[in-house]
């Protein structure tokens, strides 16, 4: 249902509202409005408001429905992608050429793999386009979720498995693989301060070319909790978080990145220890327990 088709049934209180939110943007400017929102919308998750932003854009589009491309994205990335499923399928190659490259004629590729056919993961995030894209090729999909609430991208892969079906390609030959930031101790605490420096740095730097604010310990502690984007704590905690997003994407792979900036490599490489001896027996235990019943 489209939000804006509900009745207002308190026009005042409305207003109130949006009177408070306007005069918090005026005095504190947008990055603390944001951060406000983001707080409202993970107070809305934890107490279990079943709500998501619609799909919007700031852009007014100028071009009429019938001049707009047929492609998502970039057309160059389109063409790499095109002429590397190319390569994976034809022992030669013929392609008509595009943006980047002339056309190839007859070329042999060697050596071949040895899968059959190789396999090529498409990853997506932003818009509902790429995993349409990636549906209709047939790709597996790879999420990556770096941010806000993560069971809002299971409308992703609705789309993901819709249009893989539209285009005829088996619901088997569709898996899906989430990609998370993460890490491990022995306890939330130890895990939370050895990894949140060097996250913070690569994040707010990030967030000078995306226009978000500089990340906090605060919002760093928020996206680790249970409903959070950070798969980041005990081997307990890490686990039971992986299972709950399995239980919303029904996902067959999990890339866990631990390095995002210059973590301690002592404490890497116990990470990826806990992650190896602890976290993966129980959520491989999990998941079989949720499948028998």
């Amino acid at each position: 249902m489209n939000m804006n088709d509900l009745p207002d049934t308190n026009p005042l209180e409305t207003s109130e509202w949006r009177d408070a939110f306007e005069a918090l943007l005026r005095a504190e400017g947008p990055a603390r409005a944001r951060f406000i929102l983001n707080q409202l919308t993970q107070q809305a998750g934890q107490l279990q408001v079943e709500w998501s932003p619609e799909w919007v854009t700031p852009y007014v589009n100028t071009i009429s429905a019938d001049r707009q491309p047929v492609f998502p994205g970039d057309l160059a990335i389109e063409e790499r992608l095109d002429l590397l499923l190319r390569v994976r399928e034809q022992a030669v190659v013929r392609w008509p050429g595009g943006l980047q490259r002339p056309a190839i004629d007859g070329r042999v590729v060697h050596p071949r793999a040895v899968q059959t056919p190789l396999p090529v993961w498409l990853a997506v995030g932003g818009t509902p386009a790429s995993a349409v894209r990636a549906g209709t090729l047939g790709l597996p999909m790879a999420v990556a979720i770096i941010g806000g609430m993560p069971e809002r991208f299971a409308s992703f892969l609705q789309l993901y498995r819709e249009a893989g079906q539209r285009a005829g390609h088996a619901p088997s030959s569709l898996p899906v693989a989430i990609n998370l930031h993460g890490f491990i101790a022995e306890d939330s605490q130890r895990a939370a301060d050895v990894f949140y420096p060097s996250w913070a740095e690569v994040m707010t730097r990030i967030g000078r070319e995306r226009g978000w604010p500089p990340m906090t310990r605060e919002a760093f502690d928020a996206a680790c909790t249970p409903r959070g984007a950070l798969a980041v704590g005990s081997p307990a905690q890490v686990a039971e978080k992986l299972l709950q997003h399995h239980a919303w994407f029904g996902h067959q792979r999990i890339l866990l990145q631990m390095t995002v900036g210059s973590v301690p490599h002592a404490d890497l490489l116990r990470s990826m220890e806990l992650f190896a001896t602890e976290v993966v027996p129980r959520v491989q235990r999990g998941i079989a327990s949720a499948v028998g019943r």
